[in-house]
């Protein structure tokens, strides 16, 4: 994942990444927090999306899959990265 590290390095510091189920399958979560960000899966306690979203300064989807590009054109949130991301 060199896109963390180019990331990281626009941002000057740490980052959360908020994983799907599907994300999670592709890429595990202890894959990411090598990258030094702070990772939440849907098996995290005590994620709310709507925090998340209302705190963050902005919000990258990577990668972005026709799944989280629909929910977020419909409107639709059915996952945590759905919630946080409309």
């Amino acid at each position: 994942p060199e896109y963390l590290v180019a990331l990281r390095s626009v941002l000057g510091g740490g980052f959360r990444c908020l994983m799907t189920h599907n994300a999670v399958k592709f890429l595990p979560a202890e894959s990411v927090r090598l990258f030094g960000c702070e990772v939440l899966t849907p098996e995290t306690p005590g994620v709310n999306p709507v925090e998340l979203a209302m705190t963050a300064t902005g919000i990258v989807v990577l990668p972005a899959s026709a799944q989280i590009l629909a929910a977020a054109a419909l409107g639709t949130a059915g996952s945590a990265a759905a919630t946080a991301l409309l």
